[in-house]
Formats: structure tokens, sequence, C-alpha cells
């Protein structure tokens, strides 16, 4: 299951490369809300994998949910806040992409751990994860790992 293993992280740690880099972009409530998002694409991508039925008044609360978002950008755009952002379009864009891939990660993992054991299936994801993660972190951070202070109290 190597293949399906390693896009389940890249997606867990792509998503959350988006959302902090999200917080650079845009203020802190549009963050906030617009993380939302991950629960409608988690039901979404549940309901493509695993067909569970849904309740009327569920699938209400998610349309909601969306018109909400769609108001939270839409108002983000038209007002001006105290803090100004540096640009937020690009900021709900990160945020809802990451908020979209957490929402499949979170499905994905949940279909996966009904087909194998849950620590086979966490293991590959913290494995895969770290392994990215830190290939992505070499690549991207280099100039800043480089100006840190690696001493006791950076760890403590």
């Amino acid at each position: 299951m190597f293949g399906t293993d390693f896009i389940l992280a890249a997606f867990d740690v792509e998503g959350n490369f988006l959302v902090v880099k999200a917080y650079q972009y845009t203020d802190l409530l549009s963050c906030m809300l617009l993380d939302a998002w991950a629960i409608p694409v988690c039901m979404f991508v549940s309901w493509v994998y695993m067909r569970p039925r849904y309740h009327w008044t569920q699938i209400l609360g998610v349309l909601i949910c969306i018109a909400g978002l769609g108001l939270l950008v839409a108002s983000d755009q038209l007002t001006d806040k105290d803090w100004t952002a540096l640009d937020r379009a690009k900021g709900d864009g990160f945020m809802i992409a990451g908020a979209t891939l957490y929402g499949l990660s979170n499905a994905t993992e949940e279909f996966f751990v009904r087909k194998r054991p849950l620590y086979e299936v966490v293991g590959q994801l913290g494995m895969w994860g770290t392994l990215i993660n830190g290939i992505q972190a070499a690549g991207l951070e280099h100039g800043a790992m480089k100006l840190a202070s690696w001493n006791r109290m950076t760890s403590a």
C-alpha cells in the first residue's frame, strides 16, 4: 500500500503547509472560519468512499456552512478591517485548498482504517509524512534553518 499511504501523507502535509501559509496572507478571522470548509469536504469524500446515509438536516447544515463561507470571503473583499492583510484572496485560497486537503485526508484515513488496523494506517501516515515534511522543509526553508539558533534554549 506504499502508493496510497504516500499520497495520504502528502495530502496531510500539504494541507498543513497551505493552512500555515494562509496565515501570512489573510486575517485570523478568515483563517479560522474558512478552515471549517474541511467539514463539507470530509462529508462529501466519505460519501464517495463509504456511502453513508445523511439526514436532510445534516445536508442543510452543510449548505448553510458553505453559504456562510462564501459570504465571509465576499465580506473580506468588500470591507476594510483594522489589520491589512497582505493578499486576502491568496490567503483565503490557500486556506480553502488546505482545508480541502484536510477533509480529503481525514475521510481517506477513515476509509483505510476500515480496511486495515489503526496502528498501521497512522504509523504509515506518520512515517511518510515525516519524510515528505523533512524534504519539503530542507528545500523551502534551508536558508532560515542556517540562520536559526540551534542550542539548548531552542529545544526547551
